[in-house]
């Protein structure tokens, strides 16, 4: 799989950022006062500069999306109930496989459905 340059992940952080802030319902002030940044500074951040580290935990948690998904675009697995074998905590988007794009496709649409 290609590795993304530093300015596609930034641009592809940013853009999860604003999709999340989107899913919850809130506006852009809204989101800066739940964080304590000023609304500017907010705005950045769904513009052209990446969350700074200290408010990515705060961020996913009142967004309600996980960590990982922020970083990779990736949503965690759930556990699979009955299931002996752990689960390897995320579910790629893509893959090289029929059958992990197809379930993939499933799981992107899931979470457009979710975060538009």
């Amino acid at each position: 799989m290609p590795t993304e340059t530093r300015s596609e992940f930034e641009a592809n952080f940013i853009a999860r950022v604003k999709r999340a802030r989107k899913a919850t319902g809130w506006n852009q002030r809204e989101m800066a006062e739940a964080l304590h940044v000023p609304l500017d500074n907010y705005e950045t951040y769904e513009r052209r500069s990446p969350l700074p580290h200290y408010l990515i935990a705060q961020f996913a948690r009142v967004a309600r999306v996980p960590i990982e998904y922020l970083f990779t675009g990736r949503m965690p697995r759930k556990a699979v109930p009955g299931s002996d074998r752990p689960s390897d905590g995320l579910v790629e988007l893509a893959g090289p496989s029929t059958r992990r794009r197809k379930r993939a496709r499933a799981v992107s649409d899931k979470m457009s459905e979710t975060l538009l």
